[in-house]
């Protein structure tokens, strides 16, 4: 129970409300400074503005000839009509002084001395304009500009108040809503599991970020599925390749116990179990080469082979199987290079590729292997391929070729084999950054074609 305020305050929500908060906070106060300020700086400026204005204007009457009891009455007149303002003003004409109004002591000691323009003494702002023939000055208390600027103080204390009780409140239903779509996605992903996939995260269609972040996690639960029933159909046929080698090891050796005792020994009996042990190790090796292949350990590192004298070699080793059988096995060189792969893995695909093509070839056909290239001069990639004049692959398991125990390859023409040579024929070719694909030709018989890119040069 103690842990439930600590993970409200570092719940994505209340962080998102928090910074809101405080962010809303910042602007209103800068905003409110620069709003203080700008007011108190234009209240000034109107006043002096104004005063400067009265002084003009006294200039004015006085140049037109205006008595001073004219004048005194214009000053009169102007401190009834400013009162709340405190307005002053005094007219020096020669030895004689006008004045009316309150005029503050700091005014009268400073006297006529000051340069024309605005000046504030304390709480007045008197401004001075002179002619040869006078002196001006207008004046007023500043007092009813702080008590303005006062009242926008209050008005900003009670914004920034209802700010603070608002924003947080309406930042915090704002995150709910932006994290609304979290609270979906995290429902989503408690149900899955290791035996349960099938379930993807919520994709509202709006194409935000949540909507990315839903694709991202979406791609990769399809990956982990993919590979979680990969790897089970995988452990699956396994053990079904292994049960029936087994079954035959107990029934060998079940119905050899039932006999009596054989002046050999046994030898046929032996000779069975070291049969079927021998299909258990190449089906267990198998097994392990693709099990490293799923863990990147097939990817060629820094190997080269010649691909060529590979080839030829391959060929002239199969020759004698393929003269056995009544075929024909050609070997056509059309490019010579190195290519990215470790020899002794490049010869196991040729050598899988060629027995499978002699396998599903029948007497009289021919079996060709043919290394090529994209170009005669800088070749990018060289092509292999071993091209059979047998039934051809059947058109519904072709898309499903390579797959890993899949009726496939060896086992759809001739009913023959583990279910996993062209499964590892690909993982070393793509191993070693190249490409396989299989297709049957327009007449009869079938084709393998592999592309590997060329050795870099050191």
């Amino acid at each position: 129970m103690a842990l439930a305020p600590l993970r409200f305050f570092r719940s994505l929500r209340f962080q998102l409300s928090f910074w809101n908060t405080l962010g809303a906070v910042a602007i209103l106060l800068a905003v409110s400074l620069g709003f203080y300020l700008g007011v108190g700086f234009l209240l000034t400026r109107e006043l002096d503005q104004v005063l400067d204005e009265d002084c003009r204007e006294l200039i004015l009457m006085v140049d037109q000839g205006a008595s001073p009891e004219a004048v005194m009455a214009a000053l009169f007149r102007k401190v009834e009509s400013h009162s709340e303002q405190s307005w002053y003003g005094r007219v020096l004409l020669g030895e004689s002084v006008l004045e009316a109004g309150p005029i503050p002591d700091s005014v009268k000691e400073r006297g006529w001395t000051g340069p024309d323009g605005r000046a504030h003494l304390g709480s007045t702002c008197v401004v001075q304009r002179a002619t040869p023939k006078m002196k001006v000055q207008a004046g007023s208390s500043t007092d009813f500009l702080a008590d303005d600027l006062g009242r926008v103080r209050v008005v900003l204390a009670v914004v920034g108040l209802a700010m603070l009780v608002i924003s947080p409140g309406l930042g915090y239903w704002l995150a709910g809503r932006a994290t609304d779509p979290l609270g979906s996605m995290l429902a989503m992903a408690r149900t899955l599991g290791p035996q349960s996939l099938e379930g993807r995260l919520p994709h509202r269609g709006v194409d935000d970020e949540l909507d990315m972040l839903a694709q991202t996690i979406n791609g990769l639960l399809d990956k982990i599925q993919q590979y979680t029933l990969r790897q089970r159909d995988f452990v699956a046929n396994a053990a079904h390749e292994l049960r029936s080698p087994l079954a035959a090891i107990k029934a060998s050796v079940e119905l050899d116990l039932d006999k009596p005792p054989a002046a050999d020994g046994g030898r046929e009996t032996l000779l069975d179990i070291l049969e079927e042990v021998e299909s258990l190790i190449t089906l267990v090796n198998r097994l392990l080469l693709l099990a490293e292949s799923d863990a990147g350990g097939l990817v060629a590192r820094g190997h080269s082979t010649d691909l060529a004298d590979l080839a030829r070699r391959v060929a002239d080793m199969f020759r004698g199987v393929a003269e056995q059988r009544g075929i024909e096995l050609r070997a056509e060189v059309l490019a010579e290079g190195r290519v990215k792969g470790e020899r002794g893995m490049l010869k196991q695909v040729l050598c899988n590729l060629v027995d499978n093509a002699l396998k599903n070839t029948p007497e009289g056909g021919v079996v060709t292997l043919r290394v090529s290239s994209d170009s005669k001069t800088q070749p990018c990639w060289f092509s292999l391929e071993v091209v059979d004049t047998g039934p051809g692959f059947p058109a519904d398991i072709l898309p499903r070729l390579f797959e890993r125990f899949s009726l496939s390859g060896t086992m759809v023409r001739s009913s023959r084999g583990t279910g996993l040579g062209l499964s590892i024929c690909k993982a070393i070719v793509e191993g070693s950054g190249g490409a396989i694909r299989a297709e049957n030709m327009p007449t009869k018989g079938a084709r393998v074609l592999v592309k590997v890119p060329v050795a870099s040069v050191s």
